[in-house]
């Protein structure tokens, strides 16, 4: 990861954006969002109860030394819906365990009582990418696979049927589809052409060159998806007519449109398996943690993930996953990413708590209708530099439509260096924009050049007697914000779309040391996507739980806000914790804040070792014994085409 460094035109490549969008049901940020600029995200995650009422396969495995034959032998002979049991203790283990078949999980007895220890060489294949525990579907990759079916028309915003060229091989409840389509100002399969910024929703992922201008990211790109097809939904077939698909997901973003060959290519996940209630120690291995590889309505839940290589938990090309109630601690690679989405779509990564990671929760890959929600990130790990590197990063381009909600760390980068990002909404996030000791990067929010539609809502932001600037243009340490910096080795210029399409709504900051409802800071003028200025100053608890989940405990409900009045976010704190100020009492504890601090017992700072963490203990249950509220279709089989 490369440290952040200090009128357009928008005509002919942009007449599709204009195109109706369908009407959405309501949704819980009605009035506050506009329709473009929102997602359903009440559908981000797996679509099931996870393992509720499965039968045990086998009998339980008891601790050993050795290969993890055993596991995996058990894990091949269970039937559907069914989850191999280990019992408590510690398995010193000296290969991978591997996951490769649908209604399959692997239970622990707890996080603080069924221990895997992996040692030296121990490694799944995941087909070449290497983990220590792994779900993986067939080996077929974005990369590997360059031909597409042509998707024909189905393009609106909001509508979730589409026409494909041929609908040979989609089958309903089973196949995966990938939808994507070439970056603004190149088209054809493969994309060629100039990639050109249309002045509004632009979605690139070219190295930026000054000599047109084009381009927008300040290295070359380094994902997986195909070559300037960076913008991506991934979805599933729930009905098919001809060659008329019917898609579990509406279509997200606004752009769509044929001028940009769009296209659709097919996949056959493994579906509804989890890895849930266990310790993975990666200490001695060298080696990634969990890992899940063409996975649809799965879950990594209550787990405890120690010292792997460079990821705790990656999700690579998979949609529909839950990743909740989960500890992570440290990492060995001097670039660690904790938690590391590449290449997915509704995701939900909630309630976790990320311990001694430099950067804790890092997008790799182009994603779509995410939750990232109510996480913990604390004493990131920052390798003796100046810089204090962000809790949340968005690495990757197109990256966009994703939902971060109720989360506490340092801050949140949207960054340039691998392409542009749109229409991400921060709601009710506390950031400090401070780490002790670090004077470099020091923002609350970092949404750079070509990181558009940013929305910051609702949310506490800065650290008092440290930042003395609201926001700015350009890269600066002191700014509480920063809307549109360039910088970086190829000279991207500052973008002043950021600022003028970003909206920032209801929102403490120490700066001010109050919440603004400043009208000019919407977007309402925005001649494309324009947001007007919502009518209330009255914010919903969630822009994606209908109500206070069952796994929220004793905190107050919202936890952060300008509608929270007495928080009193870590407690009193001394003055070298990033949280211990009461920032006039609009943040509280969170539920995985009250796990770190009261239940485990972690220190203010998020110093010291590895500590003892149970799911159970802290959230009663959580979603590791109840899962989720059903959410229908079910029961997806896996099949290869």
């Amino acid at each position: 990861m490369r440290v952040l460094r200090p009128f357009l035109f928008f005509f002919a490549s942009i007449v599709g954006l204009m195109a109706p969008t369908v009407t959405p049901a309501q949704q819980l940020w009605s009035g506050i969002l506009d329709t473009t600029h929102g997602a359903d995200w009440t559908r981000a995650g797996a679509q099931n109860n996870h393992s509720q009422g499965w039968t045990q396969c086998g009998t339980t495995i008891a601790p050993y030394s050795g290969s993890a034959a055993t596991i995996n032998s058990a894990l091949s002979s269970c039937g559907a819906n069914q989850y191999v049991l280990l019992g408590s203790g510690t398995f010193n283990l000296s290969s991978g365990i591997t996951i490769g078949k649908s209604n399959v999980a692997l239970r622990g007895s707890g996080a603080d009582q069924t221990l895997l220890v992996f040692g030296s060489g121990a490694s799944s294949g995941c087909n070449g990418l290497g983990a220590l525990v792994c779900i993986q579907g067939p080996n077929v990759s974005a990369g590997s696979n360059p031909a597409g079916t042509n998707w024909a028309a189905g393009y609106a915003q909001g509508g979730n049927q589409i026409t494909l060229a041929s609908a040979s091989g989609v089958t309903p409840n089973q196949t995966m589809l990938i939808l994507d389509q070439c970056d603004d100002g190149t088209t054809g399969v493969p994309c060629s052409g100039t990639v050109t910024d249309n002045g509004g929703f632009f979605v690139c992922s070219a190295s930026y060159s000054s000599s047109g201008p084009s381009g927008c990211a300040g290295e070359a790109p380094s994902n997986a998806y195909r070559t300037l097809r960076s913008q991506i939904q991934m979805t599933y077939a729930t009905a098919v007519s001809g060659n008329t698909v019917t898609i579990a997901d509406p279509v997200v973003a606004p752009n769509w449109r044929s001028s940009q060959s769009p296209q659709v290519w097919l996949y056959s996940p493994v579906v509804n398996s989890g890895i849930e209630n266990l310790s993975v120690d990666g200490t001695s291995a060298n080696q990634d943690g969990i890992k899940f590889y063409g996975c649809m309505n799965c879950w990594v839940a209550g787990n405890r993930i120690v010292n792997p290589n460079k990821r705790a938990i990656t999700l690579f090309e998979s949609a529909h996953v839950d990743v909740q109630e989960n500890y992570s601690y440290g990492a060995q690679n001097s670039d660690p990413y904790c938690i590391s989405p590449d290449y997915t779509s509704f995701l939900k990564i909630e309630n976790n708590i990320i311990q001694r990671c430099r950067s804790t929760i890092v997008y790799e890959g182009p994603d779509v209708g995410t939750v990232v929600a109510y996480n913990l990130s604390i004493g990131d790990w920052d390798g003796g530099t100046s810089y204090m590197w962000f809790s949340l990063w968005t690495h990757s381009s197109a990256s966009m439509y994703n939902l971060y909600e109720g989360n506490i760390g340092n801050g949140i980068v949207f960054d340039n260096i691998h392409g542009s990002h749109q229409m991400n909404t921060i709601f009710r996030d506390y950031y400090s924009g401070w780490e002790p000791g670090k004077n470099t990067q020091t923002n609350a929010v970092y949404s750079a050049a070509f990181a558009r539609y940013t929305h910051i809502i609702g949310s506490v932001l800065g650290h008092s007697g440290y930042h003395s600037a609201y926001q700015s243009q350009t890269a600066t340490s002191s700014a509480i914000i920063v809307l549109g910096a360039g910088g970086d080795s190829n000279g991207v210029p500052v973008d002043p779309k950021v600022l003028g399409t970003s909206m920032r709504w209801g929102n403490y900051d120490t700066v001010n040391a109050a919440v603004r409802w400043v009208a000019s800071e919407v977007p309402a003028l925005d001649p494309l996507l324009p947001n007007l200025v919502p009518l209330t100053q009255s914010l919903p608890p969630s822009f994606y739980l209908a109500s206070k989940p069952s796994w929220w405990g004793s905190e107050p409900w919202p936890p952060i806000g300008p509608d929270v009045s007495s928080g009193t976010v870590y407690g009193s704190g001394g003055s070298t914790t990033w949280a211990s100020q009461s920032v006039a009492g609009h943040a509280n504890n969170t539920p995985a804040l009250d796990c770190y601090k009261n239940v485990m017992g972690g220190p203010a700072d998020g110093s010291g070792g590895v500590l003892t963490f149970s799911a159970g203990t802290c959230y009663g249950g959580g979603v590791i014994s109840s899962g989720p509220p059903p959410t229908p279709p079910t029961g997806l089989t896996a099949t290869v085409n």
